[in-house]
């Protein structure tokens, strides 16, 4: 094998690829190599003089697995395909994805190419992306998609995106709209320098584009630590099935013979071919420079010389226009070169002529465009060039952009003009630079590369003068801390807002900047300090004539009042800030003011006004507010449904607003409450599947810890409802782990309330009393739900350990522990208006009766009414199950029937395995017939494979049977209307469930255990 390359199982490509080598490029037919991007020349569809260069006339050697794995990835199924192309620096990527993409072409495929670039270390913002529309523009597209495309990179008429979630909109209707003319190829090449907005919007179009796409990513396996993000990008493509790498290899000593007779027309000698070997180690670029090297292999001494080689066939002053061309970095256009290089027309078509013909720049003809055949022989010329040289042509260069239009319109070529006055050493003019391409990354939401220039200009405030160069001080700090906050800075932020506050002469920006700081310290968990900032900000504003400030003002005070338990001052606070709202015509500072009330109100019990204030808030938001006001709104929202007692609404808001969150990969971070919320509510809604398939692709993404141990909780919990004592074991270790010494009381007390329904479920009542007790001690009856709950756990413990007493016909338990629970279960409950709160209190005494011995049907009844009533159905179930085995003890057969029926049903359908066995056992004691109301048709089955069968959801019964009919995740997820991701997760619980280690294992293990549907899907 001569190409590292995995490829996922694919059907039949109708794919051909003609022979390669039968294309050739010339200087007057530019269009017969495709897309050239502008950027460093080893990118697709380089044209060079077919005298000077004529690699592309050569076959490609050693790479045929690696094109026949490309071509196979675009036809694995309709929708976006990816193949991640690696390898090292001159091993071939760029020259592998030339010949494929004349093929695509060829085929019909549009082929759209960009690149990322970095110039003196920046990543300039969007590039790959922006080059390939820039590119798709200037070919000629319908006059609306032109406008789209020209308002994306800041040059159309259309009014700006709001938010980066906004333009990765507007990216994807582009890109969507392209793909309705046909098929596309994406090459998308050194995301090793890429900047964080680039791969969020890659990874964005990746998760949600619809249209026939291949998306080929390419960048050097040794330079991936370049862009931190890129690690992470590669991650997340490495899970999915829709991606295949091609990682290229070095040519074998075989291989590179046929390059050496392709290069020089005659066979090399096995001495010749041991050093071309020896010293390229088969990268097939340095061997061609070696090669090329007049033939003396033994000439060149090291990697740099042979890369500078062509080099020293060119005078000095083609020398002087290569450096040029070095530093900038990237293809350049005939008038900015002519202007860069200071050279007259003479000298300058002299150096162009000298460059090509020794091999060091190719043309493209039709944009009049030169580049470096080869980025390492321009990072060689670049790396040759003295420090007062660089510094001068670097001047030199960007004399030469400031001209250009564009660098006061779009952020990658202001960052790129930027980037070469800081070089050129001249500070006032870097600083001016620097301010302009932050500003204009900002409006782009380029928030990485908007905070890197904002922290240089913030650095040179006191050496420059800034208010001489155009700049107030207190403005552009409170800029870059808009971008430090945005940028992931968040302590950066809070000090520059401070100090932007402190230099502002204008009081009432002054007081604008002081409420921004108490924003930021509410985001960063520094609540008291926030308050100081607010108190100062209404202090301050209260003397000026603004209602919007003080609306902004009252409006953050609200909110903290609601956040830190401050219920009854938030009222009037959150009162206050909707009329000072509706006077200054904020809808956004309306919104944040409802949530505030309404929350407020829901948690001292006004329940159903505070969830009315609490949705207009959330509409308020929605409709004016960026994406984590949006997020904030939705778990509001969801959390006072929840405490209403909705929570099928509840779920259905926040799975909604997580999809929103996950859309834009932001949900294991930004979104991360949000994900955590709606895995718990899942878990109560009975939607156990869900709560499993989110919690595991939030663990895969990488969570922060506190998700992290949420997630680990519930899934706790979730085990345990399914009788898993295992897994339960599993997750609630890594939840201890996670928790550390600095673990809040609620986290603790939900910990320990773990550990005694664990030991529940495994019959050992001595450790389930001792953690309860645990529970108990840390938590006071200012916390009604929490205490309720824990009641609730301690009291079933307790009837437990009666019910047990009484089948052993041994002493009765203490009946004054359960008298003690009853009663500080009264006490926390006692005027709590919560539905949720309310089941609680009826299970609790529920379980009273039971452990008094005289268990209630009708107080059974009652606790189920509840949880029925809150739409919860395992606390529905459970307490049914209670009911009817009071009815039974009170010998009302007919009722305990209906009700154990509907018990057996509900908590079937759950998967919720222990009230099934308690269930089946009681109807056994009872000789009650529950045939006719299993939740599943009757199998005859060992134990383990029954708890398997019940434990299987709908929808993984559908997935198993087209499994075992031989089809793969692909044609399953296009058969049953799912996402291909959707389907690897029920897949891979399936695996679990029936404890298989292959898909032929799962399928043969249900076809024995009779698990699949009787009728499939047509």
């Amino acid at each position: 094998m001569t190409a590292a390359t995995s490829v996922r199982p694919a059907r039949m490509t109708d794919f051909v690829f003609a022979p390669a080598g039968r294309r050739q490029s010339a200087f007057g037919n530019p269009g017969a190599a495709g897309i050239l991007p502008t950027v460093p020349s080893d990118r697709i569809g380089d044209r060079t003089d077919s005298g000077h260069d004529d690699r592309r006339a050569r076959p490609l050697i050693g790479r045929t697995e690696a094109v026949a794995a490309i071509s196979a990835a675009a036809t694995h199924r309709p929708g976006p395909n990816v193949v991640v192309l690696t390898g090292e620096a001159g091993i071939g990527k760029s020259r592998l994805l030339a010949e494929v993409s004349v093929d695509f072409r060829a085929q019909g495929w549009q082929v759209l190419a960009g690149g990322c670039v970095e110039v003196s270390g920046d990543p300039i913002p969007y590039a790959p992306i922006a080059e390939a529309l820039r590119r798709r523009r200037r070919e000629g597209t319908d006059d609306a998609l032109g406008e789209a495309i020209d308002t994306m990179l800041g040059s159309g008429r259309g009014a700006a995106p709001r938010d980066q979630a906004e333009l990765f909109e507007r990216s994807l209707d582009i890109v969507d709209r392209v793909t309705t003319v046909g098929p596309a190829l994406f090459a998308l090449e050194d995301l090793h320098w890429a900047d964080q907005g680039s791969l969020d919007l890659i990874s964005f179009l990746l998760r949600n584009l619809d249209g026939d796409a291949l998306f080929v990513l390419t960048y050097r396996s040794e330079d991936v630590h370049l862009a931190p993000g890129l690690a992470r990008l590669t991650e997340t493509l490495a899970r999915s099935r829709q991606v295949t790498r091609v990682e290229l290899a070095r040519l074998t000593r075989d291989e590179l013979a046929d390059l050496a007779t392709s290069v020089t027309g005659a066979p090399s000698s096995d001495v010749s071919l041991d050093q071309l070997f020896a010293r390229s180690q088969g990268n097939p670029f340095i061997a061609e420079e070696l090669l090329v090297s007049d033939g003396e292999l033994t000439v060149p001494t090291s990697l740099h010389e042979i890369l500078l080689a062509r080099a020293a066939r060119i005078d000095p002053t083609a020398e002087h226009l290569v450096r040029v061309m070095a530093l900038i970095g990237r293809a350049v256009n005939h008038d900015l070169l002519a202007e860069a290089s200071q050279l007259d027309d003479a000298q300058l078509m002299d150096a162009i002529d000298q460059a090509v013909h020794s091999g060091l720049l190719t043309v493209d003809a039709a944009r009049e465009e030169y580049a470096f055949r080869h980025v390492l022989t321009q990072e060689a010329v670049r790396e040759r060039i003295l420090p007062a040289e660089r510094r001068r042509l670097h001047a030199s260069i960007a004399a030469a952009l400031e001209h250009d239009p564009s660098v006061g319109q779009s952020a990658s070529r202001a960052v790129e003009w930027a980037a070469h006055v800081l070089s050129s050493g001249d500070r006032p003019a870097a600083f001016v630079a620097a301010l302009r391409a932050a500003r204009l990354a900002a409006q782009v939401y380029a928030y990485a590369t908007a905070w890197r220039q904002y922290s240089r200009v913030v650095d040179w405030l006191d050496t420059v003068d800034a208010a001489a160069l155009g700049a107030q001080p207190d403005v552009v700090l409170a800029e870059a801390a808009e971008a430090a906050r945005w940028g992931g800075d968040l302590a950066a932020a809070v000090t520059l807002v401070q100090r932007a506050a402190q230099e502002c002469p204008d009081p009432l920006d002054a007081a604008t900047l002081t409420e921004r700081a108490g924003r930021y310290l509410v985001e960063a968990g520094r609540l008291d300090d926030a308050e100081g900032q607010f108190v100062a900000a209404q202090s301050a504003a209260s003397g000026l004539d603004s209602v919007a400030l003080n609306a902004r003002i009252a409006a953050s005070q609200a909110r903290l009042l609601m956040q830190t338990g401050r219920y009854q001052d938030a009222i009037p606070a959150a009162h206050a800030a909707i009329e000072l709202a509706a006077a200054a015509s904020a809808p956004l500072e309306a919104g944040r003011a409802h949530t505030a009330l309404g929350m407020s109100l829901v948690l001292l019990g006004t329940v159903a006004d505070g969830v009315e204030h609490v949705r207009t808030g959330h509409e308020l938001v929605h409709a004016h507010g960026d994406m984590d006001d949006r997020r904030r709104a939705d778990s509001n929202l969801s959390y006072a449904l929840l405490i209403a007692g909705r929570t099928r609404e509840a779920c259905e808001v926040s799975v909604s607003g997580l999809g929103t969150m996950r859309r834009y990969g932001i949900a294991a971070g930004g979104g991360g409450a949000l994900t955590s919320n709606t895995i718990v509510l899942l878990r109560m809604s009975g939607r156990w599947a869900e709560a499993e398939e989110i919690s595991d692709e939030a663990e895969a993404q990488g969570v922060t810890t506190g998700l992290a141990l949420r997630i680990a909780l519930s899934r706790t919990e979730l085990e345990i409802a399914r009788g898993d004592a295992d897994r339960a074991r599993g997750h609630l270790s890594s939840a201890w782990q996670l928790a550390g010494p600095q673990a809040s009381v609620e986290v603790l007390a939900d910990l320990h309330l773990a550990e005694a329904n664990l030991a529940s479920v495994i019959g050992d009542r001595a450790a389930a009393r001792a953690a309860a007790d645990q529970a108990l001690a840390l938590i006071d009856n200012d916390s009604p739900r929490l205490a309720a709950r824990a009641c609730v756990v301690a009291l079933r413990i307790e009837a437990d350990a009666a019910d047990a007493a009484r089948r052993a016909r041994s002493a009765a338990a203490d009946e004054g522990v359960a008298e003690q629970l009853r009663d500080r279960l009264l006490a926390a409950t006692d005027g709590t208006p919560s539905p949720e709160v309310s089941a609680y209190a009826a299970t609790g005494a529920a379980e009273y009766t039971r452990a008094a011995r005289r268990s209630e049907p009708t107080a059974w009844a009652t606790a189920a009414g509840e949880w029925a009533r809150i739409e919860r159905p395992r606390g529905h179930a459970y307490c049914l199950f209670r009911q009817a085995e009071a009815e039974l003890a009170q010998r009302r057969m007919a009722t305990a029937r209906d009700v154990l029926g509907e018990a057996y049903e509900l908590a079937g359908r759950l998967g919720a395995r222990p009230i099934v066995q308690a269930a089946e056992s009681l109807a056994e004691l009872g000789r009650i017939p529950l045939a006719s109301v299993r939740p599943q048709p009757a199998v005859e089955v060992t134990d383990g494979a029954a708890v398997a069968y019940l434990r299987l959801t709908a929808r993984e019964r559908q997935v198993l049977t087209e499994l075992a009919a031989g089809l793969s995740n692909r044609e399953i997820a296009d058969k049953l209307f799912l996402s291909h991701r959707t389907v690897g997760v029920h897949v891979s619980n399936l695996l679990a469930k029936l404890g298989a280690r292959s898909r032929t294992e799962a399928a043969a293990a249900a076809a024995a255990l009779n698990l699949l549907d009787s009728g499939r899907t047509s």
